[in-house]
């Protein structure tokens, strides 16, 4: 038994700051959102809930999956006296916790709300039960297939890249088996061909929290413990995927990698003639994944939001501006905290500091490149192809906050991995300096004129009578607002890097 609690202990010490800062995180978001409006209670908690398992699970899932191998103590954690599964199982338990804990702290603080809440006390806690069941099962699903896929990668980038992939193949998938599971079951076709493969996908995927809550007539009512215990099999499976494969120090696609290096090294290229145009073709390199990642998530909403069935679905319209702006800021975590975090390992820094290129040469061409992957291959892909669907539900002005939004979220998680050069806390307190910029104007009255989301709402939804040039001057005050915070913070990162200021966590 000693050895089990000496696992635990082991993961607790590792990912007990992590659990308390996301813990605050989301209480924070809880507190923000619900700010003035607690009559709102329960979409505030659904919200928080949802928006917390899509961003938390893809880099907590991360961590798990990538942190030994990237860090060079996979062969230590194998060399223990302890079976490699023991420690799979105990990391994946422990990085589930991780996830859950701050929905269910949500889900809590929700129901402690509707308890004073004198309008809400007929349905006291349903709620608040609902945020609780829908985020914690999209979380647990999420975390499961990404932890399965993405286990041993070499690199946090990969898994978060990987991570995100899966997270955009099982949300559409489950949105479109919702949308024929929510329709209308009087159709003899319909019930006898759709509806089986529908409620097999439901039961499968992370939004089968939705269908058990939703669930309105007798006959979906009756399937929900079939579908809980169908949704346990498949954790479990997946949990045994990962604590079979964890370990592998040299997977097949690995070997076969590295036979193709060995290939290619008789056909390298001349090297190139200055430092600029090699550090310009490195960044290119490491940014093809992403960009190809990008123009993948914008074809995938486009067909998603394409089915007649899904764009009448209230789910998917309501959440179409969360799942956006998430997504966003997934991606620019993920190429400025997580891929800066990656080049300033201490060997891979030790490099650049030998060669002889200057810090804040390699810094502003890392930056612009950086940036330039998100907008050339995420925003303006997603841009063209949902442009249609956020004419038809109002939501125009998305499309300018969006790259508004990225810019100032990846200067802030550049400043972090310069800063702390450790992923998951780099992303952390990211996400913490950009709600702190993007959300707290939104909170307070009295900071509203600054709100960078508000301004660029009232262009297309001004109040009557408002003359659009004031519209349009308040769209160029969240303009010069993001381009001004965007350059504070990434100034503040090349100085230091410059002067290796950066703190050890």
């Amino acid at each position: 038994m000693h050895i089990w609690f000496n696992l635990f202990r082991k993961e607790w010490l590792e990912h007990r700051w992590k659990l308390t800062s996301l813990c605050v995180i989301a209480m924070t978001l809880f507190l923000a959102l619900g700010y003035g409006e607690w009559e709102e209670v329960p979409q505030t908690t659904l919200m928080t809930c949802i928006g917390f398992a899509f961003v938390a699970t893809i880099f907590v899932g991360m961590a798990v999956s990538a942190a030994e191998p990237s860090n060079g103590t996979m062969s230590f954690v194998a060399s223990q006296p302890v079976a490699l599964w023991q420690s799979a199982l105990v990391r994946w338990l422990c990085g589930l916790g991780v996830i859950l804990i701050p929905i269910v702290l949500v889900g809590f603080s929700g129901l402690l709300v509707e308890l004073f809440d004198p309008d809400s006390r007929s349905s006291v806690g349903i709620s608040s039960w609902h945020a609780i069941i829908s985020g914690g099962v999209m979380a647990a699903n999420l975390y499961a297939w990404i932890v399965a896929i993405a286990v041993n990668q070499r690199t946090e980038l990969r898994a978060a890249l990987i991570g995100l992939v899966v997270a955009f193949v099982l949300l559409p998938f489950s949105i479109w088996c919702l949308a024929y599971y929510d329709g209308p079951m009087n159709s003899r076709s319909s019930r006898d061909i759709i509806s089986p493969f529908a409620v097999l996908g439901v039961m499968t995927t992370p939004l089968s929290g939705f269908a058990w809550m939703n669930s309105a007539d007798q006959m979906r009512k009756s399937i929900i413990p079939l579908a809980v215990i169908w949704q346990m099999l498949v954790l479990t499976m997946l949990c045994g995927i990962m604590t079979l494969r964890y370990g592998q120090l040299e997977t097949f696609r690995q070997r076969v990698d590295r036979w193709r290096q060995m290939r290619k090294v008789g056909e390298l290229r001349p090297p190139r003639t200055t430092s600029n145009t090699a550090l310009v073709w490195l960044q290119w390199r490491e940014s093809i994944p992403v960009c190809f990642c990008g123009v993948a998530i914008g074809f995938v909403m486009f067909v998603v939001t394409s089915f007649p069935s899904i764009q009448g679905l209230s789910l998917w319209r309501g959440l179409i501006p969360l799942f956006l702006m998430l997504t966003t800021a997934v991606v620019s975590l993920m190429i400025g905290a997580v891929g800066f975090t990656n080049d300033l390992q201490p060997k891979l820094y030790a490099f650049w500091r030998s060669r002889p290129i200057a810090p804040t040469q390699w810094f502003w061409l890392r930056y612009g490149a950086g940036y330039a992957a998100i907008a050339l291959f995420y925003l303006m892909p997603v841009t063209m192809f949902i442009t249609g669907t956020a004419q038809q539900h109002g939501e125009v002005w998305l499309l300018a906050f969006l790259p508004l939004m990225s810019l100032v979220v990846y200067s802030w998680g550049v400043l972090t991995a310069c800063t702390v050069r450790q992923p998951v806390y780099a992303v952390i307190l990211a996400a913490c300096g950009a709600m702190m910029i993007l959300l707290i104007p939104e909170v307070f009255p009295v900071l509203r004129p600054v709100s960078i989301g508000d301004l660029l709402w009232q262009v297309e939804h001004r109040p009557l009578g408002r003359p659009v040039y004031e519209a349009l001057r308040g769209a160029a005050v969240a303009v010069a607002i993001a381009f001004s915070v965007s350059v504070i913070v990434t100034v503040a990162a090349a100085v230091s890097l410059k002067r290796d200021l950066h703190f050890r966590v």
